[in-house]
């Protein structure tokens, strides 16, 4: 994966609002976990995304529409939960085409 960052340190974050996108799979967004204030983004060898630490601070969350049935309402465009499901047996994540 090769994140395209959607924020800076020091940027104030809601829960739910997109950290950063996959370059390869466009579409493949990572949501915050928490409200706050991005405090330190790590990258590892080659800039390899390591962490982003989020100094928790309040409890605003993004809104989103009610989902629709079935898979594909899920993993629909606009829908940033595809990110977190790991499907087996690689673990990999999901592309929002399939």
């Amino acid at each position: 994966m090769r994140p395209s960052m959607a924020v800076r340190e020091g940027d104030r974050v809601q829960k739910g609002q997109i950290l950063f996108e996959d370059k390869k799979n466009p579409g493949v967004c990572f949501t915050a976990p928490a409200a706050g204030v991005i405090s330190a983004i790590h990258r590892g060898e080659r800039r390899v995304l390591q962490s982003i630490v989020i100094d928790v601070d309040g409890d605003e969350a993004v809104s989103f529409p009610p989902l629709c049935a079935g898979r594909s309402g899920w993993i629909g465009a606009g829908n940033r939960a595809a990110a977190a499901a790991d499907f087996r047996p690689m673990d990999g994540i999901s592309h929002p085409s399939v």
